[in-house]
């Protein structure tokens, strides 16, 4: 069943990957690597012809989708089973619950009520949000730079620029995300973070945009002028896009610890019900763009500010709301350097010997042991019954 199921998904995806080939030479959809288009010229080439130099880098990236999902089929393995002797060790010694403030949700929810509850819809909502305010975002360079900065067909190349710098902003970012992760940080705190500090930053774009005035600006490397114009332009892009792994990982990581607290079994149900809610901003976002950006005002050189301010909203509503729902969220565990509650110390905790008269069989293990020693403690035991 899980196997066909991906199989299914694999075949969407490639046909997915090629639509989005295609989709490429219209020039809208995805990050294109326009500067790679640029460095195969071909004289009389249509830029908007599906084969071309111009199509290349959707076509590039089509391949190698093909090809990992090819490599994903080929290697895919179902994980082994869990022995019976496993998981009766799991349930006759459970781990030891985070210490924290346990969420303000009911516990052996349906799905349904989880999902409609606002607590848990709002991280949904988030993540949804973060995906359509940055997909939404990229969409809006091409346009708005071949008639705001008259970066036309003649110059496809230093769009190639603008979204090299926001592939290294995002990993960067990810990488600040996982060092977060190793301080033990709260994951509604980054959450709220991430979405306070890109709507703060959209904010940012919509007034460095409409600073710009109209014009030719096609050496933003040599002439003074056009630098600062460039670095006007491109800054605040970058920061929305340095808040968006934020905003979107630990939603994530925040959505899952709510639903293994309010759910029984059927957090995969949960998780797959925001995977495609979040799958809906790539194919709402153009729409979106479509309706608000017209064509007369992007020839004209306005810059799309309806649109912005539209994903702006978007991004306040689920920071107010995401303020709300704050200590309703509940902590993942104690503060670095924080000993959890309601337990004693365990520096100074010393581990009574199996030769110390005064130990019984029921004695529980000691706090420092871990709870992988206490699976080998219990496996021990259970052997020495078997011998005897």
């Amino acid at each position: 069943m899980v196997v066909g199921y991906f199989r299914l998904w694999s075949a969407c995806a490639v046909a997915r990957a090629v639509a989005q080939a295609r989709g490429d030479a219209q020039g809208s959809g995805v990050v294109r690597l326009e500067a790679m288009a640029a460095a195969f010229p071909v004289a009389g080439q249509d830029p908007h012809a599906p084969i071309g130099p111009f199509a290349l880098p959707g076509w590039f990236l089509a391949i190698g989708n093909i090809v990992m999902l090819i490599l994903i089929n080929v290697t895919w393995q179902d994980p082994p089973e869990e022995s019976l002797v496993a998981r009766q060790l799991k349930k006759a010694n459970p781990p030891a619950p985070v210490a924290g403030q346990a969420p303000q949700l009911p516990q052996n929810m349906t799905v349904n009520s989880f999902l409609l509850h606002w607590v848990a819809f709002v991280v949904m909502l988030g993540n949804f949000a973060g995906s359509f305010i940055g997909l939404g975002l990229e969409q809006l360079v091409s346009p708005t730079t071949a008639h705001l900065l008259g970066w036309d067909d003649h110059h496809p190349h230093l769009n190639g620029y603008v979204f090299s710098a926001i592939g290294m902003v995002l990993f960067v970012s990810q990488l600040v995300v996982l060092q977060f992760a190793k301080q033990r940080m709260e994951d509604r705190f980054l959450f709220v973070f991430g979405v306070t500090g890109m709507s703060l930053s959209l904010f940012a774009v919509i007034v460095c945009w409409r600073s710009i005035a109209v014009g030719h600006y096609w050496d933003p490397f040599g002439t003074s002028g056009d630098r600062a114009v460039f670095l006007v332009f491109t800054l605040p892009v970058l920061l929305v896009f340095a808040f968006m792994p934020l905003c979107m990982n630990c939603s994530v990581a925040l959505f899952m610890r709510l639903a293994n607290h309010a759910l029984s079994g059927k957090i995969g149900v949960a998780q797959a019900v925001q995977l495609n809610f979040t799958s809906l901003a790539p194919l709402l976002a153009p729409l979106y763009e479509l309706w608000l950006y017209k064509a007369q005002d992007e020839k004209a050189g306005k810059p799309p500010t309806h649109c912005l301010v539209g994903m702006l909203v978007l991004g306040l509503v689920i920071t107010v709301v995401g303020f709300c729902a704050y200590d309703r969220w509940g902590s993942g565990g104690p503060k670095p350097g924080e000993a959890p509650k309601n337990e004693p110390a365990r520096d100074n905790a010393v581990a009574p010997s199996d030769d110390d008269p005064g130990r019984k069989s029921s004695d529980t293990i000691p706090h420092q042991v871990s709870y992988v020693s206490a699976q080998q403690e219990a496996l021990r035991r259970a052997q020495n019954a078997g011998v005897s």
